[in-house]
C-alpha cells in the first residue's frame, strides 16, 4: 500500500452523533473525533419525531471540518435500528421521521402480533413477536390514513437514508434491514406472506444488500457545496450493534459473546445460520444481521439508561463518583429486573424503591444503594441471558467482550465477571465507529477480511480484562434462580 487511507464514520446515536475519521497506513488504525452533536427526539401533537434534517446539517458540518484537514477516501453511516424515512417518487420526505420509542404504539404492536399464530413469526421472520420495529409505526399510519403508503416510493432505514443523501443512490443494507423484523432469516429477503398479512406493500422495501456495498461517489452538488472530490459512499454495517460486533477484538472461534453496552444493553453472538425454534422459554431472542451475511442471536435489555437516569436525578454527578458511592454498599442487597422498566419513567429512584418494597426486598434509600442496585441488576440479568444463549447455541462462552459506553465502569464490569464466572474484556469504547470503518476498509480492498480487521483492533486499542474475584463469588444459582424467580412471581 503506497498511501494512507482515511475513512469517515458517521456514527449516529439516539443521544448524540459523531463524525470520526479512521486513518489506516497499512499497519495501524488511528481514530480522530472530528465533531459531535447532541441528539434527541422532539414531540409534536403527542407524537415523537426525529429531526433528521438537523442531523443532515450536522453531518455536512462534520464533512466540511474533515475536508478542511485534508482529503478523505470514503464515508458511511451507522445508527440505531428500526426508525425509517419514507420517500416520495421525487426523492423528498413523505413525512417527518416518527420515533419508534413511543408508548402510543403499544396497541398497534398488540394488533400486529395478534395476526399470527404462536410460533408462526419465528418460522417466518426469526422473532417470537414484533417488538420495537417499523411494524407498529407503519400499522398506525395506515390505520389512520389507509392509502398513505400509496404515495411512498421507498422506505429507507436511517443509515440508508443518510447514505442516499450523500450519494443519491438508494439501498437497503442487510444488518439495518434485519431490525425491521420482516426478513426471512433463511433467505435474507423480505417475507412476502408476513408483509401481506400486515397489509404492507412489498414494493417500498428494497432487497437487502450485504455490508460493504459501494453505492458510488458523493453527489456532484454535494462536492461543490462541501469542497470534496471523489469520496466513495459505502453501505457499512448500518445497524450500530452489528458495526460494534464487527469491531470486537476476538478470534473467529465462537467461544465469546459480546455485550454492546449503552443506554440499551445488546447481548449478542455470531451464528452462521438461523437457529431452530428453541422453545417458548426463550422468547425475546431475535435473529438480526451481521457482517458477511451472518446472523446475530440478539437479546436487548435496558442497560446504562438506569445509571444515566439516576445520574440525572442526582444532579449530574460524575460516573466515577457514582461508582465510589456504590462500592460502599454490599452487593445484591436488592435487585430489579430491567425488562420491567420503560425509558420514560418520570421518577426512577422512587420507582426503584417502590419496586423493591413490592417484592419484599430491602428498599434502597441512599444514592449509593440505588446505584448498586442498578449495577447488580444489570450484571445479574446479563448472566441469566448469557446462560440462556449457551443453552440455545450449545456453546460455552469463555469470554464476554463488553464494548461501547459501558467500558468506563469497572464496578459493573467486575460485577459481570463475578456473577458469570467468566473473563470480561472491556473495549473498544467507540466500537460502532470502528466497525463502520473496518467494513469500509474491506470494501476498498485495504483489508482482506473481518478477521484481519479484528486483529488490527486488538493491536490498536488497549483492552482491559476482568477476572472473577477469588475473594468474592456470588451464589449464581441462588441469584439467577430462587431470588430472581421470587421477584418475578411477586410482580
Amino acid at each position: 500500500m503506497s498511501k494512507s487511507i482515511r475513512a469517515l464514520a458517521f456514527d449516529c446515536g439516539s443521544s448524540n452523533g459523531r463524525i470520526i475519521a479512521g486513518d489506516f497506513d497499512g499497519k495501524r488504525l488511528k481514530l480522530t473525533e472530528l465533531s459531535r452533536f447532541p441528539n434527541a427526539q422532539e414531540e409534536m401533537g403527542g407524537t415523537r419525531y426525529w429531526n433528521v434534517m438537523r442531523m443532515w446539517q450536522e453531518l455536512k458540518l462534520g464533512i466540511r471540518n474533515a475536508a478542511s484537514k485534508g482529503k478523505f477516501d470514503s464515508i458511511s453511516t451507522d445508527s440505531w435500528g428500526c426508525d425509517f424515512a419514507l420517500l416520495r417518487p421525487d426523492g423528498r420526505l413523505l413525512q417527518d421521521v416518527i420515533g419508534y420509542r413511543d408508548d402510543s404504539r403499544e396497541q398497534d404492536l398488540a394488533e400486529a402480533n395478534s395476526l399470527f399464530k404462536s410460533g408462526e413469526l419465528y418460522q417466518k421472520a426469526g422473532v417470537y413477536y414484533f417488538s420495537n420495529s417499523v411494524v407498529p409505526v407503519l400499522r398506525a399510519v395506515i390505520k389512520k390514513f389507509p392509502r398513505f403508503l400509496d404515495y411512498a416510493e421507498v422506505l429507507l432505514n436511517l443509515p440508508d437514508f443518510f447514505n442516499y443523501l450523500l450519494s443519491g443512490e438508494k439501498c437497503g443494507e442487510f444488518t439495518i434491514a434485519s431490525t425491521n423484523q420482516l426478513l426471512d432469516p433463511r433467505t435474507g429477503q423480505y417475507h412476502r406472506e408476513v408483509l401481506e398479512t400486515l397489509g404492507l406493500p412489498e414494493r417500498i422495501f428494497l432487497p437487502p444488500v450485504l455490508s460493504g456495498h459501494i453505492l458510488g461517489k458523493t453527489k456532484k452538488s454535494l462536492e461543490q457545496d462541501l469542497d470534496i472530490r471523489g469520496v466513495k459512499v459505502i453501505a457499512t454495517c448500518g445497524h450500530d450493534s452489528a458495526a460494534a460486533l464487527a469491531a470486537v477484538p476476538a478470534a473467529d472461534d465462537g467461544d465469546w459473546i459480546c455485550v454492546s453496552s449503552g443506554s440499551w444493553s445488546v447481548l449478542m453472538c455470531e451464528i452462521d445460520k438461523p437457529l431452530p425454534d428453541p422453545g417458548e422459554q426463550y422468547r425475546g431472542f431475535l435473529h438480526e444481521g451481521a457482517y458477511g451475511g451472518k446472523y446475530r442471536l440478539v437479546y436487548n435489555q435496558i442497560g446504562l439508561w438506569l445509571i444515566q437516569e439516576l445520574r440525572r436525578s442526582f444532579g449530574g454527578i460524575s460516573f466515577d463518583a457514582m461508582d465510589s458511592l456504590a462500592e460502599k454498599v454490599p452487593a445484591y442487597k436488592s435487585i430489579i429486573i430491567p425488562q420491567h422498566y420503560r425509558v420514560n419513567v418520570p421518577d426512577l429512584p422512587g420507582s426503584m424503591r417502590e419496586y423493591c418494597r413490592k417484592t419484599n426486598q430491602p428498599v434502597p434509600e441512599t444514592e449509593g444503594e440505588l446505584i448498586r442496585c442498578a449495577y447488580d441488576s444489570a450484571a445479574l440479568n446479563s448472566a441469566i441471558i448469557i446462560g440462556k444463549m449457551e443453552k440455545i447455541t450449545g456453546r460455552v462462552f469463555k469470554r464476554i467482550h463488553v464494548v461501547s459506553g459501558g467500558t468506563h465502569s469497572s464496578l459493573m464490569l467486575q460485577g459481570i465477571a463475578d456473577i458469570t464466572g467468566k473473563e470480561v474484556v472491556a473495549g473498544p469504547q467507540e466500537a460502532a465507529a470502528i466497525g463502520n470503518i473496518l467494513v469500509q476498509l474491506i470494501a476498498l480492498g485495504e483489508l482482506s477480511s473481518l478477521n484481519e480487521g479484528r486483529r488490527l483492533v486488538k493491536e490498536a486499542f488497549a483492552a482491559r480484562s476482568y477476572f472473577p474475584s477469588a475473594s468474592y463469588a456470588p451464589d449464581l444459582e441462588y441469584y439467577t434462580g430462587e431470588m430472581y424467580n421470587k421477584v418475578e412471581m411477586v410482580l
